[in-house]
C-alpha cells in the first residue's frame, strides 16, 4: 500500500521534533592494540577480534569522546555508549568474518533531567551503563540504567535521553561521603539474571582497606576481592557473562611514568553459597600493559554482545593526545 500523505506529513514532523536524528557517520578505522599480537590472536584467557579507532567527527554536536560506558541492544542492532559529557550515543559496529572492521555513528542524544531539560554539567557525568529489554525479540521497549558520578545516582532513560525515572540505591551507595572521592563514586553497573542490579564503586569505600574492590547488589550485600595491583587500581566497569558471574574490567594507572595496566577479569559470585556477601574468587583473563607492546588508552566500558563475545571502549578524556579506541575480543571457552 502506497504513503499517503498524512503519513508522510507525519513521519516528517516526527524527523523533526525527535532530537538526535542526525546522520550517520562511519567513524571507525581499524587499527591494532599490540606490536606482538594480531588481530585472530589469543593471548592469555582471550582472543583479539579486532579494534578500531574512533574519530571525533560529531552527529548532532556530540563525538565519541568521553565514553565511560556501554551496552549492546541485541533488537536494535545497536551499541550505545554513555559519555561523561552528559549524552549517549547510538552505533553500529561493522564486521567482517566476525571480527569488527568499522563503526557507524547513527544518533546522538544529550541527557535529560526529570523536567526533560538538559542536564548541567555537574550533574551529567555518566560512568556506567547497563540495558533492560535488550534482546527479548521486541523492538522499541529498551531502557537504559545510566550510574552517574558527582552525585552518586542510577538513573533510567530512554535510548532517545529521555529521562523515566531514578533507581533505588543500596544505602551505603546513596550516601556520597562514603566514596573515597568524588571522582571514583560509581563506576560499575551490570544486570545479572539472578542477583540483579549490581554496581561497584571505582574505589574501595571510606574506612574499607585500599585494595579490595566490592560488588554491591540492591539489598546492600558485598562481594569482595583483591584488586589487581595493590595500590592505583581502579574498578571501571562490570558486565554480564552467559555462563553466569560477572566480568570486571579493572584499570591501574598512577602517572605517566608508570606503567597503565587494563585487567579483564571473571568475578565467581555464588548467593547459594555466600547469602550474605563476603569474600570471593577472581580470574585474570587478560593483564593488558603498556611496557609489553600493548598500545593501551584509558578503557572504562565493557558490554556483551553475543556467546562469549565483548566489546571495551577507552575514554579518551575529551582530550586531543588521547584516542577513543573500541576493543572486540572473546573469551576462552576452555577458561
Amino acid at each position: 500500500m502506497g504513503m499517503t500523505w498524512q503519513s508522510a506529513a507525519g513521519l516528517l514532523a516526527a524527523a523533526i521534533l525527535v532530537p538526535g536524528a542526525g546522520v550517520a557517520k562511519q567513524i571507525g578505522e581499524p587499527t591494532e592494540i599490540s606490536a606482538r599480537y594480531r588481530t585472530g590472536d589469543t593471548y592469555m584467557g582471550i582472543r583479539l577480534l579486532g579494534t578500531v579507532r574512533l574519530a571525533k567527527d560529531p552527529v548532532d554536536d556530540h563525538s565519541a569522546s568521553g565514553l565511560s560506558g556501554l551496552a549492546w541492544d541485541e533488537d536494535e542492532g545497536l551499541l550505545y555508549a554513555v559519555s561523561d559529557r552528559g549524552y549517549l550515543l547510538h552505533m553500529q559496529p561493522r564486521f567482517d568474518e566476525g571480527r569488527i572492521v568499522g563503526v557507524e555513528l547513527t544518533a546522538a542524544h544529550g541527557l535529560r533531567g526529570r523536567k526533560q531539560d538538559r542536564l548541567p554539567h555537574y550533574l551529567g557525568d555518566a560512568e556506567g551503563l547497563a540495558i533492560v529489554n535488550g534482546s527479548n525479540g521486541v523492538t522499541g521497549d529498551a531502557e537504559l540504567l545510566i550510574s552517574f558520578e558527582g552525585t552518586p545516582r542510577v538513573e533510567r532513560y530512554r535510548p532517545n535521553g529521555q529521562w523515566i525515572a531514578g533507581v533505588p540505591l543500596p544505602g551505603v551507595l546513596g550516601d556520597g561521603s562514603r566514596y573515597a572521592c568524588r571522582n571514583c563514586q560509581l563506576e560499575g553497573i551490570a544486570l545479572d539474571p539472578v542477583l540483579g542490579l549490581l554496581l561497584a564503586p571505582q574505589r574501595p569505600l571510606r574506612g574499607q582497606p585500599r585494595d579490595l574492590h566490592s560488588v554491591f547488589d540492591a539489598r546492600s550485600r558485598a562481594w569482595s576481592f583483591p584488586a589487581v595491583a595493590e595500590s592505583h587500581c581502579s574498578l571501571v566497569d562490570l558486565a554480564s557473562t552467559p555462563q553466569g558471574g560477572l566480568l570486571v574490567l579493572e584499570r591501574r594507572y598512577r602517572n605517566v611514568f608508570s606503567p597503565i595496566v587494563i585487567a579483564i577479569r571473571r568475578l565467581r559470585v555464588d548467593p547459594a553459597r555466600q547469602p550474605n556477601g563476603g569474600a570471593t574468587v577472581v580470574d585474570d583473563l587478560a593483564i593488558l600493559d603498556n611496557t609489553r607492546g600493548w598500545s593501551l588508552d584509558n578503557f572504562e566500558g565493557l558490554a556483551h554482545h553475543r556467546d562469549n563475545r565483548y566489546f571495551m571502549v577507552s575514554d579518551d578524556n575529551n582530550s586531543a593526545l588521547q584516542s577513543t579506541l573500541l576493543l572486540y575480543f572473546e573469551l576462552d571457552a576452555h577458561r
